[in-house]
């Protein structure tokens, strides 16, 4: 099967929880025509999970997997940390740029006394 030239996979590492190593466990299609994520495991389900019953999968107050649960809790307290990164990373800049634009108007002023003087010293 021939993949488009405009094709990135890339795979996503997530925490495996019993040795605490990073285990390649979701890979991500990109493409350049199509901006959507396409999601393929990369591991299948073991056939033990698999056999058990929707009760035994699902849980009793929404209904909603058990794996599914777990998945968006994780990308819940993963959004919150990058929140929390991105919020620190704008404020790092915003001082940064203040302190840019003080040194730009420190400069310019200068400028314009380095002017002064030449001028004086030239008459």
């Amino acid at each position: 099967m021939d993949e488009p030239e405009n094709v990135a996979l890339m795979t996503s590492l997530m925490p495996d929880t019993v040795e605490e190593n990073n285990i390649p466990a979701v890979e991500l299609e990109l493409t350049q025509d199509e901006p959507e994520l396409n999601y393929r495991p990369k591991f299948p389900l073991p056939d033990d999970i698999n056999q058990l019953s929707r009760e035994q999968t699902v849980c009793q107050y929404c209904g909603v997997s058990y794996l599914v649960l777990s998945e968006i809790k994780q990308l819940e307290s993963r959004l919150e940390r990058q929140s929390e990164e991105l919020s620190h990373a704008l404020s790092e800049m915003q001082a940064k740029e203040d302190g840019l634009a003080q040194t730009v108007q420190q400069n310019e002023e200068f400028r314009r006394q380095l002017e002064q003087f030449q001028t004086g010293t030239a008459l």
